[in-house]
């Protein structure tokens, strides 16, 4: 049987690099910060899980955000204050950093920021 056309169009490989590329942000992570856990939603979008409770430090945070660009950036509005999370991708880990506003979802004395390896 021959194939007519056995090369797939350039959308559909366009398509399946983007949500490769999305998708390569879910899972477990935890390192010295804490732990991590992103989890792919309805509509494209991720909840993005960060404890990084520390001794006399309380600092959770449950966001949602979406993947522009290799970069996930997530939101959490609350108490009047919003904070906003990117994560980016380095190696198998992710690297976080904060915005100004997260200061409210934690304590002084920890933050979200840091590497995230994958959980083993």
């Amino acid at each position: 049987m021959r194939l007519l056309n056995a090369r797939p169009p350039i959308a559909v490989l366009l398509l399946v690099a983007l949500c490769g590329s999305a998708l390569a942000f879910e899972g477990q992570y935890a390192g010295k910060r804490g732990t991590l856990v992103i989890k792919q939603r309805t509509g494209g979008t991720f909840e993005v899980v960060v404890d990084a409770t520390v001794p006399g430090c309380i600092a959770e945070l449950t966001a949602t955000g979406r993947v522009n660009n290799d970069v996930l950036v997530a939101t959490k509005n609350q108490f009047g204050s919003s904070c906003r999370v990117t994560l980016r991708k380095q190696g198998n880990a992710i690297a976080l950093s904060q915005g100004p506003g997260c200061s409210a979802f934690h304590g002084a004395s920890c933050e979200f920021a840091g590497t995230y390896p994958p959980k083993r």
